[in-house]
């Protein structure tokens, strides 16, 4: 039977661990779902947000380059229109203090006017201090443009004298050409725009469930969350790019505008921003008509690249609450609660049909001999005489019964129903049997089996049952089955929770009281679930139980080992302190590695295991506090590549 109730449990447990992992596959696509569109939309707000920056920059430009102080000062160029040109570009440096630099240079690549924007006041750069920045690309690029073209340079670090800049500047220099009154271009105007704050913005526009980058068109990074994989291209650090972290990912992104992707359960989602397009989808839909860009800004294209670990996207997720976690070892006590139950109660079941018809086939050798009780009865139910077995059943003296008491008043009210219905079988004298809850003079109830026949004198009679003396030898055998069950794991024999709880919670007092110290190792099989799946769950319990063994074969008499529950292993150590509870943990870890377990083929397998220690101290002084400390030591020693003790 004890077989049974096991191979059902698992069975049943089994069942309920499909249905669940089935159900958190589905509640895992809708959390993937929620990640992949919180990415839409914070990728929307933050192309939005790339787009304003940059739509402001040309709108600045556009209207600074045809101020009449700015191109009075290109075309007639004397103290007055300078001094004009300086106030108005000191004015907008004041106001717009995301420029770092406005300059006007002239067509040899002279600086004319320089606005340094880079403490709590824009400063005019002295006339000897002016350079000459024909050989930088921007200027370069900004001697080719047209009348109205605006040239937006790349993303990248400021540099002064051919070096960068430290702390690093991320600037974006907008080029617009200052046109003569023949409409022609006589001069260049130039911001620097510190794109920081931008960057600044669009990470603080994504969840702090997310990850932001910022990607060029080189696959290197303009923004990511971890700064050292920045500004590849500039710092020489040419290895750092999408295309060498995520190849298939960065392939896919050459392909689409926009996507998402799913790589080793991370979440990539994407979208290319084309900065000749920032106009798209606003009210300044007239940029790309009214103005003109070159083709390097056609071409130029950022991607916004969002990332979600497994971690991230699953952090909300129910199943990671703790609460959960107690209902899903609530639900697997209670299936295996209802097994064990239903399987008592069918085995019992199975005994009293077995009973019943050993009684029917004695009845009326027994009814002669009255070795059970039986009550006699009017037509109305009305007890009229009863046996003294059945008084002995009851503990009621006759007296109480006969003349006084009606049949349906001596049953529960749950057995009511089938009282009436041996009654109704009396009156038309058929012969009826049920099981009912009979009522005790001291409030107790017995269960009876009640026959009614009817006597050959046409008087019905109801015989209650018998009371026998039976062996209960096989009963004992049970009780100590189930004391067997409710202290050891019925797999691999070791001490379940419950037993180990009452033990250490012993031990701990023990140990406080003679100040002795205590460890406890908390043990799990490396990828178990990998050995179940290879080799199947047989092999897979002749491990667990080959674990066990070879365990007790390595501790002391004194140590208790219990299984918390699938691969999952506890020892409790007392008068072990620390360093040396490591060293058990070692020569038990070394004895497993080395261990050989037959396959019904002729193969082996073998398997490790990692192991966690904590002992008792002022910080852990509680046994709840040393078994988490060794939890988290045995995470961290799986972390750290298994088969190791921490």
């Amino acid at each position: 039977m004890l077989k049974q109730i096991v191979y059902r449990s698992l069975l049943f447990c089994a069942l309920l661990t499909a249905i669940l992992w089935l159900a958190k596959s589905y509640y895992d696509s809708d959390l993937k779902e929620e990640a992949f569109a919180r990415h839409k939309q914070t990728i929307q707000s933050a192309r939005t947000l790339l787009h304003e920056h940059m739509l402001r920059t040309t709108q600045d430009i556009q209207q600074l380059s045809r101020f009449n102080a700015i191109r009075n000062f290109v075309i007639s160029p004397s103290s007055e229109t300078k001094e004009q040109a300086q106030h108005i570009l000191l004015e907008t440096a004041r106001v717009f203090s995301q420029y770092d630099q406005l300059r006007i240079i002239a067509f040899d690549g002279q600086e004319l006017i320089r606005i340094d924007n880079q403490g709590a006041e824009p400063e005019l750069v002295a006339t000897e201090k002016l350079q000459n920045k024909l050989t930088r690309y921007y200027v370069q690029e900004g001697l080719q443009l047209n009348p109205n073209e605006i040239y937006i340079s790349p993303l990248d670090l400021n540099k002064e004298h051919g070096l960068i800049q430290t702390p690093y500047k991320p600037m974006v220099r907008i080029v617009s050409p200052i046109l003569n009154n023949e409409g022609m271009p006589t001069a260049l105007l130039v911001l620097n725009y510190k794109a920081a704050g931008l960057l600044n913005q669009f990470r603080n526009a994504f969840s702090k469930l997310d990850r932001a980058m910022l990607v060029n068109r080189d696959g290197f990074w303009l923004s990511n969350h971890f700064k050292e994989n920045e500004w590849g291209w500039e710092l020489n650090n040419t290895h750092l790019t999408l295309r060498n972290w995520h190849p298939n990912l960065w392939e896919q992104m050459q392909n689409n505008e926009v996507g998402s992707a799913v790589i080793n359960d991370e979440l990539f989602s994407y979208q290319n921003i084309h900065l000749a397009n920032m106009y798209e989808g606003t009210s300044h839909g007239r940029y790309k008509d009214s103005l003109s860009f070159n083709s390097d800004i056609v071409d130029r294209v950022w991607t916004i690249l969002v990332q979600s670990s497994k971690e991230q996207w699953q952090a909300g997720a129910v199943y990671k609450s703790y609460w959960f976690k107690v209902l899903l070892v609530a639900l697997y006590v209670i299936v295996i609660a209802l097994v064990y139950s239903l399987s008592i109660h069918r085995y019992q079941h199975k005994e009293n049909l077995r009973l019943e018809r050993l009684q029917l086939a004695n009845f009326r050798d027994l009814y002669e001999n009255a070795p059970i009780g039986y009550i006699t009865l009017a037509a109305d139910g009305m007890i009229t005489n009863v046996n003294k077995m059945l008084l002995s059943y009851l503990g009621y003296k006759r007296e109480d019964l006969v003349a006084k008491v009606n049949l349906k008043d001596l049953v529960v009210k749950d057995s009511e129903s089938q009282a009436h219905d041996l009654l109704n079988a009396l009156s038309e004298a058929r012969t009826k049997q049920h099981r009912l809850l009979m009522k005790c003079k001291n409030g107790d109830t017995i269960v009876v089996s009640c026959n009614l026949t009817s006597r050959t004198d046409g008087i019905p009679t109801l015989e209650v049952g018998r009371c026998s003396v039976l062996d209960v030898s096989e009963q004992v055998k049970l009780e100590n089955r189930l004391q067997h069950l409710a202290h050891n794991d019925p797999l691999t024999g070791l001490a379940n929770r419950r037993y180990f709880d009452e033990f250490a919670t012993h031990e701990f007092v023990k140990a406080q009281r003679h100040k002795s110290p205590i460890s406890i190792l908390a043990m799990d099989i490396d990828h178990f679930k990998k050995i179940n799946d290879t080799y199947g769950h047989d092999v897979g319990d002749d491990i667990l139980k080959s674990l066990a063994n070879t365990c007790e074969g390595v501790i002391r008499s004194t140590d208790i080992m219990a299984r918390f529950g699938g691969e999952e292993f506890v020892i409790l150590m007392p008068d072990i302190d620390y360093d040396d509870a490591v060293i058990k943990a070692n020569e038990i870890r070394e004895t497993l590695a080395a261990l050989k377990t037959p396959l019904s083929n002729g193969g082996i397998v073998q398997f490790t295991i990692s192991i966690g220690v904590a002992a008792y101290s002022a910080e852990l002084d509680t046994i709840d506090k040393i078994l988490k400390s060794a939890d988290m030591a045995l995470y961290k020693a799986k972390e750290s590549g298994r088969n190791k003790v921490c």
